[in-house]
């Protein structure tokens, strides 16, 4: 703005809880995630004159208590950003596997 801050908008969604693990990869939860995901992600509107949109700053969401997969989260999320067009900034927390699988499938998925 004209005093130099940054313009940011704060998303809070909610997490599935998965008392059985293996309940997350069933196609009713990922598109369930992946809407959800979507929706907070797409921009209510845009200026005529913004460029670029902003970024997404996010972690794993729906981990740890919720019992998310990483990876499969990481992947739904990339998945939101990229159709609300916005970049995603994932925070791994000092996840070294994570991180590298993630950059993995990425990579295959741009050279598709």
């Amino acid at each position: 703005d004209n005093w130099g801050r940054k313009w940011c908008h704060l998303v809070a969604m909610d997490a599935i809880y998965f008392r059985h693990p293996s309940t997350q990869y069933d196609m009713k939860c990922i598109n369930r995630e992946l809407i959800k995901a979507y929706t907070c992600f797409h921009p209510r509107k845009v200026a005529a004159t913004q460029e670029i949109l902003f970024g997404i700053a996010t972690g794993n969401w729906g981990c740890g208590a919720f019992n998310g997969d990483k990876q499969l989260k990481a992947i739904i999320q990339l998945m939101a950003a990229s159709e609300a067009q916005r970049p995603l900034i994932y925070a791994a927390f000092g996840d070294k596997s994570l991180v590298s699988s993630f950059f993995t499938v990425y990579d295959y998925l741009e050279k598709q």
